[in-house]
């Protein structure tokens, strides 16, 4: 329950100034780094989804600990 609630939380922060801009901008006359940091912030949204299952998900984070753990970049070359 409670990753669905963190979950929610951080996809209404990332995706709020795209949403308020739609209905405030109607024309499209906003600088193009607006447009540039909604979609910092979207693309964001996505990279913190998968930091949230890791750290809330147990499940997750046990294959993450397996996924990084038999990574080839850890180990020294031979």
């Amino acid at each position: 329950m409670a990753n669905i609630i963190v979950i929610n939380l951080v996809l209404i922060v990332c995706w709020m100034p795209i949403v308020v801009q739609f209905f405030v901008d109607i024309r499209g006359e906003l600088p193009a780094f607006v447009y540039h940091i909604e979609m910092t912030f979207i693309y964001l949204n996505s990279a913190i989804n998968v930091l949230i299952y890791g750290v809330v998900n147990q499940t997750q984070r046990q294959a993450y600990k397996r996924l990084f753990a038999s990574c080839s970049c850890s180990k020294k070359p031979t």
